[in-house]
């Protein structure tokens, strides 16, 4: 007697359905098929037709089938699918964004079983959402390899976690068993296994973060969030300890000896450690001898060593408000290294002779010791600048003078002084935020900067001036021109303001640095320039001296923080064996390693400054958590249909206005003008406007504030 299909198992039944499915509409490309008339092509019975209908709605939501009107189906049209990666926003929608950079809106119902950073397949709709056209997700390709981090909830019988953003706030269900876990508490999850929607996933625990209710707790979960180590090698300890200060006789006989000369550090109050001094004469005809000296960080770690390996693995030191991680171990970083006042140091030296109008005359580069004979902090300086009294104060009164030369003749030729407040954060013992205030910036700030930069800039001349016919290779700090659409956006937005600026063929940083000067002094000038720096690429290090956009120097490295920065610590290794004579083998080889230290350098800095302001946003919600109820004065930073962003100006903290909040009227988003206006009352909410807002609701777990504005 002949099998019916029904004799099959279930899955092997689905197995077989879902071939002939796909060659059936292969075979009939174009056509459409109601369920009912493609169950009776493939002789489904009756009583096989419901699991047959779900196989359908299966096969549709995974995209191999295509549904139509009438739920009926057809061969998908793959010019209507596109591979990308998925991000997700704390609201639980995503976007998706093609290699040919499209992107695509893709509603939280259209997420399928993504997550943050998956490749995924989508289908493209017709719908259009704001600026991009809507999505929806088909299919996982292939899991991000990024840690996924949850908050655990309790329970009568089991342990389930719910995902933390930027990941969709779905619920795991967690297997194995554990100690020592509480509800409530920040873990990363393992194994995670989520093969389709509408299933639970499952995951294991890796490790436990902490208690993010505790605010003691938010170092702790930040630092393992962002893999941040906690501590250096027992190898690298035991070669560090091994470091012997040195034998100051024995090294002058290949140093300069600046002993004896008026040379200080000027830091801010709270440095853990002292990478550069300065020193300043004057001769008789005006002229200025400028000297930078840095810590010669290279003398101690040498290349190949543990610690070099570990310094360049890490890149950079990442600095929080009670805390930081260092780029090299403390005895070297906060002692050896470190130029601390009354001590002999081995440092790497730029002395700089500079006429009264700012011109570089000649200079020298070279290894020298140096005992510094005052630990000045910013303020300390800007008081004796404003009394012009005081310790050193002949000295610092005439580098004041020779700063504001140099500062002139650098905005001249068209460098860029951003002056973005950085929010200034205080904690209690516990770990709570007490107060947050913007930063101020001193005379002393800026006269320690003009010195750096001249030195930085100086040293890569040195290269790629001076010594060009060698063609040695070199690490340069490039800051590349921003693309023409970033400028058409920046144009566009300050027409919005109501600011018209012309918008030149070519944009240059003298262009920018006139635009920013128009808005000092107003109520949204820290947003324009926000604004002017979101529309800036990234500065980054390569081995292409590509030139600085925003410094407008043709040629720029970094060589004065050794001690924090690995760019530093190889400028400064390059610089030695240049100073003598070297081998082709070492110059090629020197080549080869100096693009991959630039790009792993330009990575560890991103994820330095990335961990650096997630932990300033948890304090900032803490903080305001506490001022629910009150109202403030800000400014809007950004609209969007939903509603609009205000940083409140005092605390430079930034929080959401959803349109629901809008009772007065009903908003509707311009997206060309980035505004919102009220149909009846023609009231406009634009990016730049001065409002006031009150502190309506916050959440630390969703790391959202919500405001309510107020006339």
């Amino acid at each position: 007697m002949k099998k019916t299909r029904k004799n099959y198992p279930q899955i092997d039944m689905e197995k077989r359905w879902e071939a002939e499915i796909l060659t059936h509409l292969a075979k009939n490309e174009g056509a459409l098929f109601r369920p009912k008339k493609l169950a009776k092509s493939l002789r489904v019975s009756s009583a096989d037709y419901l699991n047959f209908k779900r196989l359908i709605r299966k096969l549709t939501a995974e995209g191999k089938i295509e549904k139509r009107q009438r739920q009926s189906v057809l061969k998908p049209d793959r010019s209507r699918q596109a591979e990308g990666v998925v991000s997700f926003t704390s609201k639980g929608f995503a976007f998706v964004k093609t290699p040919d950079g499209e992107e695509f809106f893709i509603p939280e119902k259209q997420t399928l079983n993504a997550l943050h950073h998956d490749v995924v397949r989508i289908e493209k709709l017709r719908k259009q959402s704001g600026r991009n056209r809507e999505g929806k997700i088909l299919s996982v390709v292939k899991r991000a390899k990024e840690p996924i981090f949850a908050v655990l909830s309790k329970a009568p019988s089991k342990w389930y976690a719910y995902l933390e953003s930027p990941n969709p706030r779905i619920r795991v269900e967690i297997v194995g068993e554990y100690q020592q876990i509480r509800d409530g508490m920040l873990v990363e999850l393992t194994t995670f296994s989520w093969e389709k929607s509408g299933t639970m996933p499952h995951a294991e625990i890796g490790q436990i973060l902490g208690m993010p209710s505790n605010p003691k707790d938010d170092l702790t979960i930040v630092k393992k969030t962002f893999r941040l180590p906690d501590d250096f090698s027992r190898k690298i300890i035991a070669e560090t300890d091994a470091i012997r200060l040195p034998d100051i006789e024995k090294e002058l006989s290949a140093r300069k000896d600046f002993r004896a000369d008026e040379i200080f550090t000027i830091d801010p109050k709270e440095a853990k450690d002292f990478d550069d001094a300065v020193s300043l004469t004057s001769d008789a005809d005006g002229n200025w001898k400028l000297g930078v000296h840095i810590a010669d960080v290279s003398h101690y770690v040498t290349e190949g060593s543990a610690t070099d390996l570990e310094a360049r693995k890490r890149g950079t030191s990442v600095y929080f408000t009670d805390s930081f991680v260092p780029m090299i171990p403390m005895r070297l970083s906060g002692f050896i290294c470190s130029l601390q006042p009354d001590e002999e140091r081995l440092t790497f030296s730029v002395i700089m002779k500079i006429s009264p109008t700012g011109e570089m005359l000649q200079y020298e580069i070279f290894p020298s010791v140096i005992r510094s004979k005052r630990r000045f902090n910013y303020t300390e300086v800007q008081s004796i600048l404003d009394s012009q009294t005081g310790d050193n104060s002949e000295t610092l009164l005439r580098m004041r003078k020779l700063s504001k030369i140099l500062r002139e003749k650098r905005k001249t030729a068209g460098s860029i002084d951003f002056q973005i407040p950085e929010p200034v954060i205080t904690l209690n013992d516990n770990g709570e935020p007490v107060d947050i205030r913007p930063s101020i910036r001193l005379e002393s700030h800026e006269l320690i900067e003009e010195f750096m930069l001249l030195a930085n800039k100086c040293v890569a001349e040195h290269i790629a001036v001076h010594r060009k016919k060698e063609r040695l290779p070199l690490i340069y700090r490039i800051h590349e021109p921003p693309s023409k659409k970033d400028v058409d956006d920046f144009f566009l937005g300050l027409r919005h303001l109501g600011l018209n600026f012309s918008r030149p063929r070519e944009l240059t940083s003298l262009h920018m640095q006139k635009i920013l000067e128009a808005s000092h002094g107003k109520p949204y000038q820290n947003y324009i320039e926000q604004f002017a720096l979101r529309s800036m690429t990234k500065a980054i290090y390569s081995q292409q001296p590509l030139g600085h956009f925003g410094l407008a120097f043709q040629y720029y490295t970094h060589f004065t923080s050794p001690i924090r920065r690995y760019p530093d610590l190889i400028v400064h290794r390059l610089l030695k064996a240049y100073s003598s004579e070297y081998s082709k083998a070492n110059i090629a080889r020197y080549r080869r390693q100096i693009p991959h230290i630039a790009k792993q350098a330009s990575e560890a800095e991103i994820h330095a400054m990335e961990a650096e302001r997630e932990y300033r946003k948890v304090k900032q919600i803490r903080f305001i958590s506490k001022k629910i109820g009150k109202w403030y004065k800000g400014v809007i930073t950004g609209v969007l249909d939903y509603g609009f962003f205000v940083e409140i100006s005092e605390f430079l903290i930034e929080g959401l206005v959803h349109v629901r909040s809008l009772e007065d009227d009903y908003y509707v988003f311009d997206e060309e003008r980035r505004q919102l206006h009220g149909r009846k009352s023609k009231r406009t909410f634009r990016m730049g406007d001065e409002v006031f807002v009150k502190v309506a609701n916050v959440s630390l777990a969703d790391k959202m504030i919500d405001l309510e504005w107020g006339e």
